[in-house]
């Protein structure tokens, strides 16, 4: 079976794993076929993203990340020795597959909570997950954790049932953690899903307003479903005064919770303690009197080497603190190279950025009590000796119109289907004329695009490689 691990240091990086070996199914074991799996945050990251740890020359046979921790299906195996399960069942798992069934977490059957619990689809197990066809919920677990999985209402959709995570992470804060009731009033910082459910259960549960507090670019869509979804009031917190507005629309009296699912960079001072937010588990802030924001200082942006000017292909540009300036300890850097704008889930800087090509890299600074910095961007122009023209796919063969004189540089073709399926790979050595194109027979036309791309004699790319569909 097909199946995406978790690969790489990119936020998002993933590798289709092709012919992956379908789960056996022991004497107390029940395998899951897919049918919905949801994508949370965490799938797209693991610790390597954080601390520059590359994955990327792991041995296969410890290549066994599969991904999609929120997921629902049917039943289609099970063990001799199961008896609470049959084949033919709808259901969800909570996404355990190992608990150690002794800790005190264990012990009083919080198993949410034990320090050495082991996700489906999220943590390295060989047990898979969602993002597959099959996957297997252990015998293990199922002894000791009986709600590993639950049966689906006939009413529930298997799209549906697999958000049960989230779903249960805001009924867990805004019903069973806080003290609402009914008539007050709730903010709810972030309008992503775990912030989109809170209102729906706070509107459940009798809230009057309902006020989502987001960004700029929440006005495009999800400020609209907020609204459709219950909430009374959204608050744009990139150009009003979330304080001045959330009290004007709730008054001093009035507001019985805020819910924090945002993870953004802020502080609340307030009568009582408040609880922070990061991360997957959601928590709620209560607050029963005024709510303050504390101006954060803000981090100085970064500067780049060199600073201007064109640059060869391969010149390492590295990012820094500005002269005369300082970051606190935690300060970490992401970037982008694609002209976009950097956010925590961009590339965490860990060292030189290497040119490949004409570039624009933008860089942020962002460190826990301290406000974000302003993007740092440079513009980077290649002087290049290399250059991709064109590329002709026609059937198998695909034309190349290429310049290179580097020593020992390669030209590689490498085909795709749309799901992103490589189909073939060929490579050419140089050098290369634009006025003698390079054909690569691939032996195949079975792909939907193609990618040009050339290569020095250590593997590094000359030059920002090109792309062009079957037919262009």
């Amino acid at each position: 079976m097909h199946a995406l691990m978790r690969f790489g240091t990119a936020f998002g990086g993933y590798k289709m794993m092709e012919n992956y070996p379908e789960p056996e199914c022991g004497p107390e074991d029940i395998i899951v076929k897919i049918r919905a799996a949801a994508i949370c945050g965490a799938d797209m990251k693991h610790w390597g993203v954080d601390t520059g740890y590359d994955d990327t020359n792991c041995p296969p046979d410890q290549q066994k990340s599969v991904r999609g921790h929120e997921f629902a299906g049917d039943i289609v195996k099970v063990g001799e020795k199961v008896t609470d399960w049959k084949v033919g069942q709808r259901v969800v798992s909570d996404n355990s597959a190992y608990v150690c069934g002794k800790c005190p977490a264990c012990e009083r059957g919080d198993f949410l909570c034990c320090e050495h619990k082991i996700n489906l689809g999220l943590d390295w197990n060989t047990w898979g997950g969602g993002f597959s066809k099959y996957c297997k919920i252990p015998g293990e677990i199922l002894r000791i954790h009986k709600h590993a999985i639950w049966e689906i209402p006939e009413n529930v959709k298997y799209e549906e049932a697999a958000v049960l995570d989230p779903i249960c992470n805001a009924y867990k804060a805004v019903a069973q953690q806080s003290s609402l009731m009914p008539g007050q009033d709730v903010v709810v910082f972030g309008t992503g899903p775990l912030g989109l459910f809170s209102l729906q259960i706070a509107k459940l549960m009798g809230a009057v307003n309902i006020v989502m507090v987001g960004l700029q670019d929440d006005t495009k869509v999800r400020f609209d479903i907020a609204k459709q979804l219950g909430a009374t009031h959204c608050v744009n917190g990139s150009v009003e005064d979330v304080v001045a507005r959330c009290t004007e629309i709730c008054g001093r009296d009035n507001l019985g919770l805020v819910v924090e699912c945002s993870g953004a960079n802020i502080a609340l001072t307030v009568d009582k303690t408040v609880q922070s937010y990061t991360g997957r588990t959601m928590n709620a802030n209560y607050v029963q009197t005024d709510v303050k924001v504390t101006e954060l200082t803000q981090l100085a942006a970064p500067s780049f080497t060199p600073a201007e000017g064109r640059a060869e292909v391969n010149t390492p540009v590295t990012i820094s603190v500005p002269g005369g300036e300082t970051w606190p300890g935690g300060t970490k850097v992401y970037y982008t190279t694609d002209g976009t704008s950097p956010t925590r889930n961009s590339t965490l800087y860990t060292g030189p950025i290497l040119v490949s090509g004409d570039m624009t890299i933008q860089a942020i600074a962002v460190c826990p009590g301290m406000a974000d910095s302003a993007v740092a961007s440079r513009k980077v122009q290649t002087s290049a000796d290399t250059v991709i023209e064109r590329v002709t796919p026609a059937g198998s063969q695909v034309t190349a119109a290429l310049t290179c004189d580097r020593p020992g540089a390669a030209a590689w073709c490498a085909a795709y289907r749309q799901n992103g399926q490589m189909t073939a790979v060929r490579s050419e050595t140089g050098p290369f004329a634009s006025d003698l194109p390079v054909v690569f027979d691939l032996g195949t036309a079975d792909y939907s695009f193609v990618r040009v791309f050339v290569l020095d004699a250590d593997g590094r790319p000359l030059c920002a490689g090109a792309q062009a569909g079957k037919g262009q």
